[in-house]
């Protein structure tokens, strides 16, 4: 039984690096929407975050939820980029929280309708708030 947690949490994380990995190299490097200063905005991070953490979270369904911390080490990559700081880390970890709690299989239905909802106003709020600048 560990031995199926410890490879499942591995796996978690491998595919979290990778989607992050993947989602910086379009987003920042290859650009291929052509975005101007892609590397000042804040939705990026967020739907990244997101994509990789909900995917760790649908490998990791049956995993007991003590050992899901283990999945937010992957937070590493953020630092590359530099979107690991005080304020917008929380907003990174309550999207990571959220993105885990709407994969998991004990939570009902009316929760992650709720907490989909406000993962979808935080990314919103920050692709509006890029409109403004």
């Amino acid at each position: 039984m560990v031995k199926k947690i410890i490879s499942k949490i591995t796996l978690g994380i491998l595919s979290s690096v990778g989607i992050m990995s993947a989602g910086f190299y379009f987003f920042l490097f290859a650009n291929p929407i052509h975005l101007h200063q892609a590397n000042l905005l804040k939705w990026i991070p967020i739907l990244i975050c997101f994509l990789a953490l909900f995917t760790s979270g649908k490998i990791n369904k049956e995993t007991p939820v003590r050992y899901l911390p283990f999945l937010f080490i992957p937070f590493v990559v953020f630092d590359l980029f530099n979107f690991l700081y005080f304020p917008f880390i929380i907003v990174l970890a309550i999207t990571g929280i959220v993105a885990l709690l709407i994969s998991r299989n004990e939570i009902n239905k009316s929760l992650k309708v709720v907490s989909s909802t406000s993962v979808v106003g935080i990314f919103i709020y920050y692709l509006l708030g890029a409109c403004r600048t």
